[in-house]
């Protein structure tokens, strides 16, 4: 029988079952007996967007932990530094916990816009 498609939200526990089963070597026809709740694509999707949240560990960010929509004037000058060395962003985006790639490279764009526009560079 086809599991129906639910919305269930993914609790902190279920994350820690899915990547220490993962952890463990288990396959995914495994990981989705386990979880008869989820489908197989919604197991693999989360598993993959905790990959992208924890950057490359397996700690994730505390519930409801909100993110500062401001750059510091320090975090401009090192974004530009970094870019401009020629560093990639994801190894740009290692410098700056709790911020993406595509958050920094928008900020990136928009201060060489803002830099065009007063004439430097």
């Amino acid at each position: 029988m086809p599991k129906q498609a639910q919305h269930a939200k993914w609790l902190p526990h279920d994350d820690e079952r899915l990547l220490e089963m993962i952890e463990k070597g288990n396959s995914w026809d495994e990981i989705a007996e386990s979880f008869p709740e989820r489908t197989r694509l919604a197991l693999l999707e989360r598993y993959r967007k905790l990959r992208r949240i924890s950057s490359g560990s397996w700690t994730l960010p505390a519930p409801n932990s909100v993110r500062n929509p401001y750059y510091t004037p320090e975090e401009d000058e090192l974004l530009v530094k970094l870019k401009e060395s020629g560093e990639s962003w994801k190894d740009i985006a290692k410098s700056f916990p709790g911020r993406g790639k595509r958050g920094l490279q928008y900020r990136y764009y928009a201060l060489e816009q803002q830099r065009r526009e007063k004439g430097e560079r």
